[in-house]
């Protein structure tokens, strides 16, 4: 035992001696261990060197320090040493190192430390000014000797240079490679992987299906969430991958926004290889930090490899370019006017300020919220809104909508032969889809029932399982077919040729059918985005006009201007002859007896839904007519019969005999007796009989 102990005081006094740079004032303190491997794959696999670092306790040992003075760092295992901010054990090093409570630093080599020139010479600085020793597998270097700080820093620089030589080499390789089309990193769901390492369509029709169906609503919507919130509707499931390469077949899903965008947005249902759409950017935030995330390169050209035409495709490259646009339009901005929303304006995000060339917002106003207002957008330096103009858009709109009328009348026939042949495909593609989903649940039936007949009768536990599980499959399969039935029976059926007659006869009439109310708003604004690109409008305001021009999709430029409405204005809209019936009622009639009569008469206003007394009342003081009947100028009939002492049924019919001098504004409105009439046949009562 005391040789043992001998040889152990012999070796640490050699140590010693061999290092002249640890001290006394060194060992008092403690000795840290940084341990540090880079990937969670080295963690898991690489398991020597973590024998080695671990194993630098001896060292530690042998230098001077005793075992209850060395502390381990290892919780930065499986995190890049390219940057400090995520790792916290590097983080809790650099605390301790600047309280002075660490004589040396060990790892296996300066990389472990740091590959990031910036933290190892923060490090370095900090070891200096406490005088903290560091250490590797080749030797103790003091940062107070220039030649060790000159060799430390060398060797920070290499491992730095050795980081990024590594990721240019691997990154050079994954390009090569991508060259070739062979660099996936994971398929998208419909895709999977062949045995000679191809890619193809998997071979379930089910999946396809509803994915063609995700294209399908996006042509006919034209926006992620009307897709998604469609396909919700019908109740149809989209699928999802439970594996990156496609072996491992699919789960299915309620269709999610994001699952709809990445199925849009993926250029691989296009038949396209892409690699390098996406880059790493740095940025330096406001506090000084540097951030890393992920940029996007949109165009096409900007992709390092693009190989269109590379393996089976479930829409054209051509199709997949208008998905983009469109869903670049859908985004809200100066140059996209947003999707189509559920607002009466047709020109919403296609108006444009003439006076600073922003986009003009729309917000709706009314009794119904359906009077449209475009106000400009802009803002000053300070975020505050200092809008140019604003105006109402009725009268634009309505204009527009007849140059539009104009350009479109002459094609009506041939897009009424287009949505013919449309309502036949979409009858046949919802025929199909229904009935593979009725496959699907036959499907898994037959292999339920297989899976029990295969069982061994002995093996009760595991037959028990799978009946349950055949009972399952069945009650899905009746559900399937059931639902089947009611929505055949629910479906429309194919158009008879008298149907198609009268489509071409309606369409024909595109005027008709477009102020009639089988076409909805959102209809009519998809027609005027296909056709308008941007109407740019300039109100003056003492010319009392809306000067407007419209630009087409063509290119050309139309220009027009209309009558610029005033605040509120909008609201008062009135036929003349409803304006007529107020002004001689305006003088002797309350405003809700004017309305009354108006809703009996069977007049309505424009804008509907109906006369009231607060409407009337509007007119009346727009156009300043006041109530002009005197007190006892004239009486209605009820008066006139208290005054004369008498019934009302009486002066009725002394009126019509013509023995009662009386006047009515309308057919609906009463009786009117001046106050001199009245006066002069007071106490005649046996006249008037």
């Amino acid at each position: 035992m005391s040789s043992i102990i001998e040889r152990r005081v012999t070796s640490v006094s050699a140590e010693l001696a061999g290092n002249s740079k640890v001290h006394s004032e060194h060992v008092r303190r403690r000795a840290l261990l940084y341990v540090r491997q880079s990937t969670l794959a080295q963690v898991r696999g690489n398991l020597e060197s973590q024998r080695r670092q671990y194993g630098l306790q001896d060292r530690l040992v042998a230098l001077g320090w005793r075992t209850d003075q060395i502390e381990v760092i290892d919780d930065d295992q499986g995190r890049s040493g390219a940057e400090s901010r995520t790792r916290l054990g590097f983080q809790r090093l650099l605390a301790e190192v600047a309280l002075g409570k660490v004589g040396i630093i060990i790892g296996l080599e300066t990389s472990r430390l740091a590959r990031n020139n910036e933290d190892w010479q923060h490090l370095l600085n900090l070891c200096m000014v406490v005088d903290t020793l560091i250490a590797d597998n080749e030797g103790v270097y003091s940062l107070r000797i220039h030649n060790d700080r000159m060799l430390l820093g060398l060797k920070g620089t290499l491992s730095e240079f050795e980081l990024h030589t590594l990721r240019e080499r691997m990154l050079a390789g994954a390009e090569n490679k991508a060259r070739r089309g062979e660099l996936v990193y994971g398929l998208p769901v419909g895709y999977r992987y062949t045995e000679d390492e191809k890619i193809e369509m998997v071979p379930d029709e089910s999946v396809r299906s509803a994915l063609r169906r995700v294209f399908e609503e996006f042509r006919r919507l034209g926006s992620i969430r009307g897709v998604s919130m469609a396909l919700t509707d019908q109740g149809i499931l989209l699928p999802k991958r439970k594996d990156h390469h496609g072996q491992k077949g699919v789960a299915w899903q309620t269709p999610k926004f994001e699952s709809v965008k990445g199925i849009l947005k993926n250029p691989m249902y296009a038949g396209a290889y892409a690699y390098g759409r996406t880059f790493g950017q740095t940025a330096v935030t406001p506090d000084g930090s540097i951030h890393k995330r992920q940029a996007r390169r949109h165009q096409v050209g900007e992709w390092p490899v693009f190989l269109p035409d590379h393996h089976a495709a479930f829409i054209t490259w051509d199709e997949f370019e208008a998905n983009q646009r469109r869903l670049a339009e859908n985004r809200r901005g100066f140059l996209s006017p947003g999707p189509v929303g559920p607002g009466r304006s047709i020109l919403a995000g296609r108006v444009r300020c003439g006076k600073c060339g922003r986009a003009m917002g729309v917000y709706y106003t009314g009794v119904r919220n359906d009077c449209s207002r475009f106000t400009c957008r802009r803002k000053d330096p300070d975020d505050q809104r200092i809008p140019c103009q604003a105006f109402g858009g009725r009268l634009l709109e309505e204009r527009v909508e007849q140059m539009l009328l104009s350009v479109l009348e002459p094609e009506s026939f041939e897009a009424a032969l287009i949505a013919e042949a449309e309502l036949e495909d979409e009858r046949a593609r919802q025929l199909q889809r229904w009935h593979l989903e009725v496959e699907r649940a036959v499907q898994a039936e037959a292999r339920s029932r297989r899976k029990y007949n295969e069982v061994e009768p002995g093996n009760r536990l595991v037959a028990r399982a799978l009946e349950v599980q055949w009972e399952q499959e069945l009650k899905s399969l009746e559900e399937a077919k059931s639902s089947y039935e009611k929505r055949v029976a629910s479906l429309a059926p194919p158009l008879t040729g008298e149907e198609k007659r009268e489509l071409r006869r309606a369409v024909s009439h595109l005027t008709d059918l477009w102020s009639s109310g089988a076409m909805r708003p959102q209809d009519r604004k998809e027609i005027v985005r296909l056709l308008i690109h941007h109407v740019e409008a300039n109100a003056d305001r003492d010319a009392g006009r809306l000067h407007f021009a419209v630009h087409w999709s063509t290119g050309q430029v139309s220009r027009d201007r209309v009558k610029l409405l005033s605040r509120g204005q909008h609201v008062r809209r009135i036929r003349d002859a409803d304006l007529e019936i107020i002004r001689k009622m305006s003088a002797d009639y309350s405003d809700g007896e004017i309305a009354g009569i108006l809703a009996r008469a069977g007049r309505t206003p424009v804008p509907g839904p109906k006369w009231t007394a607060r409407r009337v009342k509007a007119i009346r003081l727009e156009r300043r007519w006041i109530k002009a009947r005197a007190r006892g100028s004239t009486m209605t009939i009820t008066e006139a019969a208290r005054v004369l002492d008498t019934d009302v049924e009486t002066l009725r019919g002394a009126i019509s005999r013509g023995k009662l001098q009386a006047r009515q504004a309308y057919p609906c409105a009463r009786w009117m007796i001046p106050g001199a009439e009245v006066r002069r046949l007071k106490g005649q009562r046996w006249r008037m009989v």
